[in-house]
């Protein structure tokens, strides 16, 4: 798989917070989900190539999953996300 295209384009959203209307996020009881790379910053430092593409990994499975599961992504944090559902089903 070719990465580097997501990578390109993450680099440019890390830390940006979406802009979204409040019709277009969930409403009501909302569940939220936060992601979190442990040791980001150790492994950024030892590992500054791998952690970019690690990271865009992360952030494609990540956004991919939530969005076929009715989620949206409001923010980038860095080395996580910040995702908001409509519904917790079990």
């Amino acid at each position: 798989m070719d990465v580097e295209p997501w990578v390109q384009d993450q680099a440019g959203r890390i830390g940006r917070d979406y802009r979204w209307t409040m019709g277009q996020l969930p409403t009501g009881t909302v569940t939220f989900l936060f992601t979190d790379v442990e040791g980001s910053t150790r492994m950024w430092d030892a590992f500054p190539e791998d952690m970019r593409v690690a990271l865009a990994l992360h952030d494609e499975a990540v956004t991919t999953s939530a969005t076929d599961h009715g989620g949206h992504v409001v923010k980038h944090t860095g080395d996580g996300l910040f995702l908001a559902f409509d519904s917790a089903p079990m």
